[in-house]
């Protein structure tokens, strides 16, 4: 009798009795989905996020001829306005660019993960249909994160950390504006350091990579310096682009990073499974 009551009883994993947050999971998936689709992430953040950067990384060539803002002794106005619209313009530029590349990686990425194939026609399709709620959400997003930095920085980490689901709720749940907001902030409790241990170790990956291509414009010029006291065309060119892969190469894995994240947490929470969230763009 007690053998019987035994095995009809439930078995426990009693040393690790909830499901727990695996980073190396999370990982996996995220370089899964690159490596199973380089050269059409790749090429859309080429695209996308690369050219427009090439062409505002030259803003020095088109200011001051790449004399560098202080070879003539001193800043002229014309130079400190040039560099400001300059600034600004690469700004707007990269969060376009970025809100229109993660959204379609993010698509991209939960077929993948349901081991289908990825159309970025079909993903484009989708992203660009919430494009103006994107572009909301982002505002709110990237405006409180300015607000919270400036309030001692650690506000606006806690805020990054809190909204870093914001695209894929928006894509696969089709909240409003604020429900995107306040959904993201609502998954992410309980998983926040989680979420922190994730970034910085792409933040490293990331760093490691710009650093190692930016070596290919060190023949030409100094990258440190360039900006002051001027470089040649040729560095210009270079660095700009070498830049500009630099920053596709990290959309490209932060994307996928965000669609991984957003899966791992509602499938821990909510034990959702990959086919079911693709099968809500069909």
């Amino acid at each position: 009798m007690t053998d019987q009551i035994n095995s009809d009883a439930p078995q426990f994993e009693w040393q690790n009795p909830k499901p727990q947050f695996d980073v190396g999971r999370v990982l996996g998936r995220t370089f899964s989905a690159i490596k199973n689709n380089l050269v059409k992430f790749g090429l859309l953040c080429f695209v996308v996020v690369g050219i427009p950067l090439f062409l505002v990384g030259l803003w020095p060539l088109f200011i001051y001829g790449g004399e560098g803002m202080m070879s003539g002794g001193e800043m002229s106005d014309n130079v400190i306005a040039g560099t400001v619209i300059g600034s600004l313009i690469g700004v707007i530029v990269y969060i376009l660019s970025y809100c229109v590349v993660s959204a379609i990686l993010t698509h991209a990425c939960f077929k993948d993960f349901a081991g289908e194939e990825v159309s970025l026609k079909r993903s484009g399709r989708t992203a660009l249909a919430l494009f103006l709620p994107l572009i909301g959400v982002l505002f709110l997003y990237f405006l409180g994160l300015m607000i919270g930095f400036m309030l001692l920085i650690i506000p606006g980490i806690f805020l990054l950390l809190g909204w870093y689901l914001v695209i894929p709720v928006l894509l696969v749940e089709k909240t409003g504006v604020l429900e995107t907001l306040s959904r993201s902030w609502e998954l992410t409790k309980g998983y926040k350091r989680w979420i922190l241990l994730v970034t910085i170790i792409l933040t490293i990956i990331s760093f490691v990579f710009s650093i190692v291509i930016t070596l290919v414009s060190v023949p030409f010029g100094d990258p440190n310096t360039a900006a002051l006291t001027g470089a040649s065309v040729a560095f210009w060119v270079v660095n700009s682009f070498v830049s500009a892969l630099a920053q596709c190469f990290a959309v490209m894995i932060n994307s996928a990073a965000v669609a991984a994240m957003y899966f791992e947490i509602r499938d821990l929470k909510e034990g959702i499974t990959p086919e079911s969230i693709a099968s809500v763009f069909d």
